[in-house]
């Protein structure tokens, strides 16, 4: 892959396809890669929710309200829209969880 302009952006990156293409080579090697951080890529995934939960009419700024204090927020958000995880299982967001549930199935541990 060539060297890329110093203002290169995560966002750059999704709307070309490269974080798609690095994403289709490195997941059969368990690794994956966020698109640009937790609370963005959760905001993919459950826009309405994180509105909701936020009170925000922006996404933007209920992204930011979820990271200004991250580890509190994410269990409060976890705790009240949980159950909704389970609709996300085809999703880019699941995808390292399932693969973790999968090696450690098959490992019988």
């Amino acid at each position: 892959m060539p060297h890329l302009d110093l203002n290169t952006t995560s966002k750059s990156l999704f709307d070309d396809g490269t974080w798609q293409n690095v994403s289709n080579t490195v997941n059969p090697m368990n690794i994956y890669l966020s698109k640009t951080d937790l609370e963005y890529d959760l905001s993919l995934e459950l826009p309405h929710q994180l509105l909701e939960f936020s009170g925000k009419s922006d996404i933007d700024d209920a992204i930011k309200h979820l990271a200004s204090k991250k580890a509190i927020r994410m269990r409060e958000f976890l705790s009240k829209y949980g159950k909704e995880l389970q609709n996300l299982r085809a999703g880019e967001l699941a995808k390292p969880l399932l693969d973790c549930v999968n090696h450690v199935t098959e490992s019988g541990v």
